[in-house]
């Protein structure tokens, strides 16, 4: 998504850990227990909201979106996570 104007990230972190913590699929992971798939429910995290350095120039934005094309592993979690960078204008 993208956000003009200025981005309160501690309020903007608070909400998404409220939302995982409200969701336990947002915080649970896939696990191989004797070649069975199990789902474990992870506890809620402290911090969900990872900032990246502000963005410039011509790749401006490289990093988030590398950020989120990176694949998941389902069982490592988390299987849900949120980047903000500052893009320039």
């Amino acid at each position: 998504i993208r956000l003009t104007g200025d981005v309160d990230a501690g309020a903007l972190d608070r909400a998404l850990v409220a939302l995982v913590t409200r969701h336990e699929m947002l915080r649970s992971r896939v696990v191989a227990d004797g070649g069975v798939p199990r789902l474990v429910v992870d506890a809620p995290p402290r911090r969900v909201l990872a900032t990246l350095a502000p963005a410039a120039g011509e790749g401006a934005g490289h990093d988030l979106v590398a950020a989120a094309r990176a694949p998941f592993d389902l069982a490592r979690g988390p299987l849900f996570r949120a980047a903000l960078q500052s893009l320039p204008d």
